[in-house]
Parts: C-alpha cells; structure tokens; sequence
C-alpha cells in the first residue's frame, strides 16, 4: 500500500516538473504589448482559454491562428488575461512564428536524447536503488522514479535543441534571402545609374552631332559665297 502511495507520489512530481518548465516559457503581458507572429493563450472572462499565433492585432480585437488552422477573432473586451509565449525574431528583430518553427523543425534530438538519456537515467537509479536498500520494492521505485523523471528531462532537453536548430535555420534561411534581395538590389540600381549615364552618353552625342552639321553647313555657306566673288 505505501509503494502504491509513493508511485502516486512519484507520478505527480514528475507531472509537476514538465508542467513546471513549459510554464516557465510564458510571460503575463498587456495588450498593446502584443503583436503579429506572437503566441498567445488567452484567458477570457467567460473562463474559456484560446491558445494560438497572433496573425493581426486591431485596436478592438486580436485576429488569432489556433493549433487546428482555424483562424478565430477575439474582442478585447473579452479577454480577462494574455500570457505570452517568449519570442523569438531574426537578426533584423522580425518576428518568427511557431508554425513557421514548426515547419523546420525536426524529431532527431528528442530521439537520441530520450533514448540515450533513457538509458542513462534508468542505468543510474537502478545503481542508487541498489544503494538505499536491499528491498527489491525500494530499487523499482527508485528505479521508476528517477529514470521516467530523467528521461522526462531529457526528451525536454532534445525538443529544446530541436527548436532552437529549427530557429537556427530559419534565422540563416531570412538571412540568406535578405542577402540575395539586397544584391538584387544593388544590380538593379547599377543598372538604372548605368541606363541613365548611356542616355547621357547619347544625348552628348546627339548634341556634338548637330553641332558639327551645323559648323559644316555655314562651311558650305561660306564656300558658296566665296565662289560667287
């Protein structure tokens, strides 16, 4: 019965520590704080709470795109409280949504962390259940505890590093293309100041050209007159 009671235990501190480190990314935040790319879970005062990607925000409401793809307009007079998940931008402070992230991030961390760290975890609390007691009682839990709360830990640890690979490579993705936008750029007013310099170029050109036929034909003029005498 008291290994009954300890499993129960153990299974609500580690509920307590993942909700714990999720909680630990949002931030309470004012409405005219947010804006578009932003992740929000709204409180409203009906109790209701709305979770999703700021896709525009209006003075009277906020226009939201939630976990399903559907896209849900809030009034502001509804809501009773905003968190804020943090957020992330580029290197020209532009903002990156979660589906965007979602969109490149990948599973290869999770796995090898959950896996390699599930290992781990449950290799060393067996050890230290080994420690504590002799009872076979004392080492499963043991056991159970420490190596579901660590390979808890490290699955987190891998999403993590899953996440910030995705940023990661959406940072280098916007750079990239800045990069390529501002040679486009470039090239096009390269080539505008050099259109503009080639009709300068002809329209000198167009002038020295008038002005020698017109100094040959008062040649010619004169030339008339002279033969005339």
């Amino acid at each position: 019965m008291q290994y009954i009671k300890k499993s129960k235990i153990v299974g609500m501190s580690i509920c307590m520590v993942i909700v714990l480190c999720g909680c630990a990314n949002y931030t309470m935040t004012s409405y005219e704080r947010v804006e578009a790319t932003n992740y929000l879970v709204l409180t409203l005062f009906s109790g209701e709470k709305i979770a999703g990607t700021v896709i525009e925000v209006k003075p009277y409401e906020i226009i939201l795109l939630e976990e399903n793809e559907t896209k849900r307009a809030v009034t502001r007079s509804s809501i009773r409280s905003i968190r804020l998940k943090q957020p992330v931008y580029d290197e020209f402070e532009k903002g990156i949504s979660e589906p965007e992230i979602a969109s490149v991030q990948t599973s290869k961390n999770t796995m090898i962390y959950g896996i390699g760290g599930g290992v781990l975890s449950f290799g060393v609390s067996f050890f230290m259940g080994s420690l504590l007691g002799e009872s076979g009682n004392v080492v499963a839990l043991t056991t159970g505890i420490g190596g579901v709360l660590g390979t808890s830990l490290f699955i987190m640890a891998g999403k993590n590093k899953d996440r910030q690979d995705a940023i990661t490579e959406i940072r280098k993705i916007r750079k990239s293309e800045q990069f390529i936008k501002e040679r486009e750029d470039k090239l096009n007013t390269d080539v505008g100041r050099q259109e503009g310099e080639e009709e300068e170029n002809i329209e000198n050109l167009e002038q020295r050209r008038e002005e020698l036929l017109r100094k040959l034909k008062e040649i010619e003029e004169e030339n008339k007159k002279s033969k005339k005498y």
